[in-house]
Formats: structure tokens, C-alpha cells, sequence
């Protein structure tokens, strides 16, 4: 995955946001179709290969909207979604508890705009560590890059997740 198209679908989404916010914020489906597909699928999840993505993953009669799956088809992190513009801190707990049942370390929450990521940590604690909170709309497409590389397929499948740094030897101003 060249940097460039993450950047490119990055400002696409910030401009369907801008353009079709009203339209989206009435449907989970609206937004994971124009917002979260497009943006797990540049990252290297294609939503439509069941040996990658599985969608409306069953466990324990519960739909877990995404599970991102690793080496041996087994989930490597699931995420939740939302409309847009949803608030996400109601549905926090919902995704500790669903990242439990399907025996995951990290778990993701997003509206398609706000992005989320978790590592959930011991079974016995609510205990969870914020890896990534960002909103797409507010940041730049660059900067926003940059640090959903922590979704990356390659990153997130191999279960030791890495975050990215700035670079050293750009200027802050080219970020902003």
C-alpha cells in the first residue's frame, strides 16, 4: 500500500463527511459503506474476502460488525461501528466485552470520521489502553495517515502492532 493512496482515500472520505455528513448519520450501513469499507480496504482489509474481513462476525449470538483476521483465519482485531456522528464512549464497553468473547488484544470503535483503537488488556479488569484516537475531519490528511497505520493489515495481522513516528526530518508545519 503506497502512502499516497492512503493519504488520496483519506481526503476522499474527509470530503464525503463534508459533502454527505446528513445522509450518513442515519444509517450504520451508509457510513461503513462510504466511510469504514472504503478506508479498511486501502489499509490492506478487503471487506470482501471472507478469508480477511469478516463482516457481521457471530459469536455467542452476538454480530461483531468487523473481524480482521490474521495468520490461520483466526481474528487478529475486531471493530465496531457506528453512524456517523455517533457518540462512541456509550458503546466502549460493548467493544472490551465483544473483543473478550472473540479472544482478541485489540479492538477498534468508529463513526467513519472518529477512529478508535484499544488494546484490551487483562480478562479479569475493564482495564484497556487507548492506541489510536483520531477524527478524520479535524486532522490533517497526512498527519491521519500516518497514524492509521496502526490498522495497516500487515501491522495489525501479525499481533505485534507498531505505531508510526513523525518523521524526523520533516518540518512540523508540513503535518498541520
Amino acid at each position: 500500500m503506497p502512502l499516497d493512496d492512503l493519504v488520496g482515500v483519506i481526503g476522499v472520505l474527509r470530503q464525503r463527511i463534508a459533502d454527505h455528513g446528513p445522509t450518513l448519520t442515519v444509517s450504520e450501513t451508509r457510513t461503513r459503506v462510504a466511510l469504514i469499507d472504503p478506508l479498511l480496504q486501502v489499509l490492506g482489509w478487503d471487506t470482501a474476502d471472507p478469508s480477511i474481513v469478516v463482516p457481521e462476525y457471530d459469536v455467542n449470538n452476538r454480530k461483531i460488525d468487523y473481524a480482521l483476521l490474521g495468520q490461520n483465519s483466526i481474528p487478529a482485531a475486531i471493530v465496531e461501528a457506528k453512524r456517523l456522528d455517533s457518540q462512541l464512549q456509550p458503546f466502549l464497553e460493548q467493544m472490551i466485552s465483544n473483543a473478550r468473547i472473540v479472544g482478541v488484544e485489540i479492538a477498534g470503535i468508529t463513526d467513519g470520521d472518529q477512529w478508535e483503537l484499544y488494546e484490551v488488556l487483562r480478562s479479569d479488569t475493564s482495564e484497556v489502553r487507548q492506541l489510536l484516537n483520531l477524527k478524520i475531519s479535524s486532522s490533517s490528511s497526512h498527519l491521519s495517515a500516518l497514524k492509521l497505520l496502526l490498522f495497516w493489515r500487515p501491522n495489525l495481522a501479525s499481533g505485534q502492532i507498531e505505531s508510526s513516528k513523525m518523521p524526523v526530518a520533516a518540518p512540523p508545519s508540513m503535518f498541520d
